[in-house]
């Protein structure tokens, strides 16, 4: 099985993955990892640099992992592939802003600059890589995104539903639900242990039909 990694968001903390950790432990999955990392301290770039060393503290590169990403930390795992992670085998990005956060910019024109400073705190440099990032590639290997909204509007309080889709084939929407309580809402994981279901069993299928064509 799997180990399965959780990363935060910047605007988040590692114990607002807790709920969905309990739930994946629940569902058969023992080795789930959820850690801080300096997703508000340093750019994106060093940021991910930190984020692939301190995982391969936890896992070597040829083991199986999957990627579940909150919000900002949804771009990051799509990015972990760069830094030689070919063992990803899936990647799951929940209300990620894969193609930017346009409301970041909405509200950098009409607030006054004392309030725009307060709402980005430390987390500003990557506010300012959110506005100005183009839109994500498709990872080379199995992903699914997930979206969520505010009741009769297409934004979750956060980003926009069309921000945190690649595909729009592999997409999934939970309705009714913000970018803040998202991970305490059942339907989650629900959804993120079906799509893990999934592949593995993807993944028993190739291993057995490998050693049927090796013998």
């Amino acid at each position: 099985m799997s180990d399965v990694f959780l990363l935060h968001g910047a605007g988040a903390t590692s114990p607002t993955l807790l709920p969905l950790e309990r739930a994946l432990r629940e569902g058969g999955h023992a080795k789930v990892h959820r850690f801080r990392y300096p997703v508000s301290e340093l750019p994106f770039e060093e940021c991910l640099d930190a984020l692939s060393e301190h995982m391969e503290t936890i896992v070597a590169k040829t083991d199986p992992i999957i990627i579940i990403g909150q919000s900002l930390g949804g771009v990051f795992a799509n990015n972990l592939h760069r830094k030689g992670w070919s063992n990803i085998v899936l990647s799951i990005y929940v209300a990620s802003p894969l193609s930017g956060a346009r409301l970041l910019s909405q509200l950098k024109r009409f607030v006054p600059r004392c309030v725009w400073n307060l709402i980005c705190r430390g987390r500003y440099v990557q506010y300012e890589h959110l506005m100005t990032k183009g839109p994500e590639d498709e990872p080379p290997h199995e992903y699914a995104t997930i979206s969520t909204a505010w009741p009769l509007l297409t934004l979750d309080g956060c980003v926009y539903q069309d921000e945190t889709m690649l595909d729009p084939a592999y997409h999934h929407h939970i309705p009714w639900s913000t970018h803040w309580t998202l991970f305490s809402t059942p339907v989650l994981a629900i959804k993120v242990l079906s799509l893990i279901e999934d592949v593995e069993a993807d993944q028993e299928i190739d291993i057995l039909v490998s050693s049927y064509v090796m013998t």
